[in-house]
């Protein structure tokens, strides 16, 4: 990473070749053209680097020393050395486990990772700090000398100051980098205090004549608050002066003039020349902090200082902001600020502090005790006014991602209206549904131009273009019969007939009725109406044209797994939870999946076939009595039975079951057959639950769309010829990070997944004894897959294996498990798909669709795609708490996403399910970072990277993958922890830090609401609800002991504290409100039509689900402020089990005490307490009610 400028110096011409070709073997000039098109190189640089590969072809590859090309040599001379300085600069060694321990940090230190090391090779300037042993300088020896000296480098003093900055634990970072925005709102905030008390007290004492010069000091707020933020970066980056910083002379010049203005004015009061000087001053100052960001000032000598703006989107953009703002600003002032407002104008008739203008220093406030306490009073209630304008600009962010989201929402999919008729086709008629679909995906065929395809949406098929269309139908209608979505009595009524018998004399086929009635009565199945739903409305968007597969560029899907399930083993399926006994459930997990999923049970029952189906039951039914569960037993029995009554369709498909599943054998003792029926009863119930085996089985779904799709383009090509082609495309790795150390249920696992799908690859790591190594082991990546041979512990013998300088984990485990597995991953592309993903045999269709996003055109090559999100959809809603996680994620997933793409431009990398260029990934030095505690949350660093050197995020959604997540109430907030904690240790990077620092304004509000605003708002909201109630309390005990008994209300502190508490809490509370119910509700309208939408929203609100989120978003607050303060980050297993258990109090109390409950009670006492001494003034029901 970073190694390309600098390489050439260092290296002989072949060497240089050889190092910077990828290892699929492409061309070093492929690759520097490339990052010409990109911006990242000048075509000076490229020409001189052509020329220096040309000269490197007639070169003699004996010029090196012939120790330098023996098989190990780069590995132990070069970067061993490098990897070992870095190990025991930051871990003491390996512990008996095997795991690294880390050194213990001094108190306000900073940990050094390899982000500050990499970034010493990015200038020739920074090169000059390597020297080798005797104290030379590499960059200073002939250059045929350079290679063969790194093995003599002297790391230790080489990069012993190469911190580039420092990433602490506090809250310098996060105000250095997004001081813009602190200063943005406190403008903004003064402002509208001015204008709402000229609107409604216009005869308060702020705007008297003599308490102008006051007002007009406010206006020095920006440049102070700027000064600090200054400060702030000396702190945060080592490198560098205050002469560069605080004394940045396009500013310093700014601020002195200010200053003087100021000081001016002072001097003459009422010159009206010097005011409006002294206003379009303080406008100027704004603007140079608030609107110009720092690249803007000065070019950035750094890689990453290359941010792409596509063209056409500061207008659209900006407006966003101007809406959402011009909102915020109306309703806040008429709402809050007049409030306080009014307050303070009672508070000065209750106390006045007209004598603060009569003072001749300031000094003389903190000496005149009745004077200053009055003051800070009125700083209390402005201050508390002031904390509440700044937590709601989230609130109204996501009420302007309403507004633009749902527009273009409704802009993508061009929605009709929805049928009267839920039991009918969904949204609209599936009648022109077939010229669509051809439309999209057979778009490469030459024959047919864009009037012809757009002609087949209101004209009769081709007869080739109908057969074609039916393969894939059919393809797809036995997809979802053998996942069990359909029966098999449906699945002959949505299939096409005669494609057996089609020929080109006679091409006749029998065209389903779902395609020529209206009216056709769809399945059962809820998943197979989403799924026709959405796939329906996505042949209705501007999807690019597809490519032919043979013209596609090489893919892979990596899936990284540690040890999450494999396939749903016995022990899980049949035994009931000790907890759950202990509460008086028999409940298994079969039985809640039998209970959750009746339809999809029923058509497993069909296609197993009666007699299978009645092996499977006795051999279940014996397993659970064998565990001791009788009650179990006789649960799952009595559900079979009711399955059993139903209507069944055995017999209409005798010729389907006689067959069965492909691997059942038979013996005479039926061991192996029960055996075989229990495994496919496993693996129905690992499609059904989060485990590895459904992650597979969807992404294996673009093997077969791949040979689908060439069967259907070239129909010449044998099944071997095309699988020997889709070989080549498409390659999916499964990074089982502890495959070594599998034990035999896990092993038996993953041997079944090389049965069905022998072309997966499994990416693991192996450990070896050696006493000269780190530790005592030596490490390697190895790949497998289900050919290689096997050994005697029935594990496989790897195809490759890559020596590891040292131990790989060094990060929190993700990060680094992904990163060991990318070198073996072919292609330019590359998909990241968490290990509780799944996929669909329909969506895998438009894969040539959803690749040609990566074509690059060299006219507009700035504007290419990088990295390539889509849509998910959550299928683990199974339970109240697993609702409101998947209600949540559908939101962020879809109605955000849309806003943060477009005109946001904020969205980055989230791990999954985005596709990215894999060498552009491997150039930033990986896909996800792997820091340990820092990059907590590994998956967004890949995009901020990405956007600081000039790459382009797209989201698009005509595609959907499936995505699991947590279904119990302490494993969501398990979750949520987590992420406030990873997004907390992010503020602290230099990459938020240069975001902050160098995106336009617009777009750094767009990236802080996007991403850390989530996390940082609760923080906010939290201090602003403990100040008005404080406030309260305090102005009622202060009430109680100075204001006579019988006096009147107007002239009370209680009254004013009262209706201030009821004036600000009653708003703030229905904000928080509408802002997590209207994304859902506008989302579900676009969707399913607005009636399902408020369905939703009914449905949230009597389950109490604004009672979790307001729980959830008080512990987002709490972690994410501790963490910020003192660290303590640690990836935390949630689980994603379904809830089968009542929690004990204890674990709960233990567990939410100090970031709920106590400041809750807090809460509590102080409004007690306020009642207590004021009980004549309290406030209104409503803040009782919230």
């Amino acid at each position: 990473r970073g190694a390309a400028p600098w390489l050439s110096q260092v290296a002989s011409p072949a060497r240089t070749r050889r190092l910077t070709a990828d290892d699929d073997g492409v061309a070093l000039g492929a690759i520097l053209r490339d990052r010409a098109a990109a911006g990242r190189m000048s075509m000076v640089e490229v020409e001189e680097w052509a020329k220096h590969v040309r000269a490197a072809e007639d070169e003699p590859e004996d010029t090196l020393p012939a120790e330098s090309v023996q098989p190990g040599a780069y590995m132990r001379n070069y970067v061993r050395p490098l990897y070992e300085y870095f190990f025991h600069f930051n871990f003491k060694g390996l512990s008996t486990k095997g795991v690294p321990i880390e050194r213990p940090l001094d108190d306000g230190a900073a940990r050094i990772n390899y982000d500050d090391w990499n970034e010493t090779f990015w200038t020739h300037e920074r090169i000059r700090s390597i020297v080798t042993t005797d104290g030379e300088s590499i960059i200073e020896m002939p250059k045929e000398e350079r290679w063969d000296a790194l093995k003599r480098v002297n790391w230790d003093k080489s990069l012993e100051h190469a911190q580039r900055h420092r990433a602490m634990h506090s809250w310098h970072n996060m105000y250095a980098a997004h001081a813009r925005i602190v200063i943005f709102h406190l403008t903004t905030f003064y402002l509208l205090t001015i204008l709402t008390l000229r609107l409604y007290v216009p005869d308060s004492m702020w705007l008297r004549p003599q308490s102008m010069l006051i007002l007009q000091a406010g206006f020095l707020v920006p440049a102070v608050a700027q000064l600090v933020a200054d400060f702030a970066k000396l702190h945060v980056l080592p490198k560098t002066t205050v002469v560069g910083t605080v004394l940045e002379p396009s500013k310093t010049l700014l601020y002195v003039v200010h200053v003087a203005l100021f000081c001016s004015l002072a001097a003459h009061e009422g010159n009206r020349v010097l005011e409006t000087l002294y206003y379009v001053q303080s406008a100027l100052v704004l603007v140079r902090i608030v609107l110009v960001p720092g690249w803007a000032v000065a070019k950035v000598p750094e890689m990453d200082s290359n941010i792409y703006y596509p063209r056409g989107t500061l207008i659209p953009m900006s407006l966003f902001w101007l809406v959402v703002m011009a909102f915020k600003c109306f309703v806040e002032a008429v709402v809050v600020l007049r409030s306080v407002a009014i307050a303070s104008v009672r508070l000065e008739i209750r106390r006045p502090i007209g004598k603060l203008l009569e003072l001749a220093k300031v000094a003389d406030l903190f000496f005149t005790r009745e004077l200053f306490t009055r003051t800070c009073q009125q700083y209390l209630v402005w201050g508390t006014g002031m904390l509440v304008y700044m937590s709601t600009t989230y609130n109204w962010y996501i009420v302007g991602c309403c507004l633009f989201g749902t527009l273009r929402g409704m802009w993508i999919t061009r929605l009709q209206g929805p049928r009267k008729e839920a039991s009918r086709v969904p949204l609209r008629s599936l009648c022109d549904f077939p010229a669509r679909f051809v439309a999209q995906i057979f778009g490469h065929d030459g024959d047919l131009d864009p009037r012809k395809m757009a002609g087949l949406v209101s004209s009769p098929m081709h007869p080739v273009l109908e057969r074609k269309w039916a393969i894939l139908w059919n393809a797809i209608v036995t997809s979802m019969l053998e996942t069990d979505i359909i029966e098999v009595n449906d699945a002959k009524r949505l299939s096409y007939s005669g494609l057996d018998t089609w020929t080109s004399d006679a091409p006749f086929l029998q065209a389903p009725a779902i395609f020529t009635d209206e009216w056709f009565e769809l399945p059962d199945s809820p998943e197979f109406r989403r799924r026709m739903a959405f796939m329906q409305a996505s042949m209705r968007m501007r999807i690019p044209k597809a490519e032919a597969v043979e013209r596609l560029p090489a893919f892979s899907v990596l899936i990284p797994h540690y040890g999450e399930t494999i396939i749903t083993s016995e022990k899980e399926l049949f035994s009931v939870d000790a907890a759950a006994k202990a509460q008086g459930s028999n409940e298994t997990l079969l039985g809640l999946l039998m209970e959750y999923y009746p339809s999809e049970l029923h058509s497993f029952r069909g296609r197993m076939g009666e007699h299978r189906w009645q092996v499977m039951f006795e051999a279940v039914v014996d397993l659970l009595a064998s565990n001791g569960e009788a009650k179990a037993a006789e649960r799952v029995r009595r559900m079979s039975e009711v399955h059993a009554r139903r209507d069944s369709t055995t017999s209409a498909c005798s010729d389907y079951n006689e067959h069965g599943p492909p691997h059942f054998e038979f013996d005479a003792t039926g061991v192996r057959e029960r055996a075989a029926a229990v495994m496919e009863l496993r693996k129905w119930a690992s499609m059904r639950t989060q485990a590895l085996w459904r992650t597979v089985r969807g992404m294996m779904f673009y093997e077969t769309a791949l040979d689908l799709l060439l069967m259907t383009q070239r129909p010449d090509l044998s099944a071997g010829e095309r699988e020997a082609i889709v070989a080549t495309k498409f390659q999916c790795i499964v990074s089982m990070q502890r495959y070594h150390f599998f034990d035999a249920e896990f092993l038996a696992c993953t041997e079944a997944m090389f049965e069905v799908f022998p072309r997966l690859n499994v990416a693991y790591i192996e450990e070896a004894n050696d006493g000269d190594a780190i530790g005592g082991k030596r490490f390697y990546s190895c790949l497998i897959d289900g050919m290689c041979e096997k050994t005697s512990d029935n594990r496989r013998v790897p195809r490759r294996r890559v020596e590891l300088p040292g131990h790989p984990i060094l990060g929190d485990g993700k990060g680094d498990n992904q990163n060991h597995a990318v070198i073996f991953a072919h292609g330019r592309i590359l998909q990241t798909i968490d290990a509780n993903q799944d996929g669909y045999l329909e969506e895998m269709l438009k894969v040539g669709n959803t690749l040609a996003e990566f074509r690059t055109d060299p006219t507009t090559s700035r504007s290419r795609v990088t990295i390539l999100g889509f849509r998910e959809h959550v299928y683990s809603a199974m339970g109240t708490i697993a609702n409101f996680s998947a209600t949540s994620e559908y939101v962020f997933g879809s109605l955000i996403q849309r806003c943060a793409d477009r005109p946001l431009l904020s969205r980055m990398y989230y791990g999954h399910p985005d596709m990215m260029e894999k060498m552009t990934m491997m150039q930033q030095g990986g896909i996800s970072k792997a820091t340990k505690a820092l990059n907590l949350s590994e998956d967004i660093f890949a995009g901020m990277d990405l956007c600081l050197r000039g790459g382009n995020v797209v989201h698009r959604e005509y595609f959907q993958v499936g995505k699991g997540r947590e279904m119990s109430f302490g494993g969501q907030l398990k979750f949520i922890a987590k992420l406030s904690r990873g997004t907390a240790e992010m503020t602290l990077t230099r990459q938020f830090f240069r975001l902050g620092s160098r995106l336009s304004f617009p777009r750094a509000l767009g990236f802080w609401y996007g991403h850390v605003g989530f996390y940082a708002t609760p923080v906010l909201m939290e201090m602003s609800i403990w100040c008005l109630v404080f406030t309260f309390t305090y102005f009622a005990c202060v009430d109680a002991a100075l204001t006579p008994v019988g006096a009147p209300e107007l002239r009370s502190y209680a009254s004013v504290a009262s209706e201030l508490l009821d004036a600000q809490f009653g708003p703030l509370t229905l904000l928080f409100l509408v802002s997590q119910a209207l994304p859902l509700l506008f989302e579900k309208a676009i969707n399913d039509g607005p009636i399902e939408g408020f369905k939703v929203i009914i449905k949230q609100f009597m389950t109490f689900s604004f009672m979790f989120f307001a729980f959830q978003s008080q512990l987002m607050g709490y972690n994410y402020r501790s963490e910020v303060s003192s660290g303590g980050a640690a990836y935390i297993a949630t689980g994603r089990g379904l809830a089968t258990t009542r929690q004990s109090y204890h674990p709960l109390y233990t567990g939410y005490a100090l970031s709920n409950m106590q400041p809750g009670a807090e809460l509590l006492n102080m409004a007690v307490l306020g009642m207590l001494a004021r009980p004549v003034m309290l406030p209104d029901v409503t803040f009782w009610m919230c």
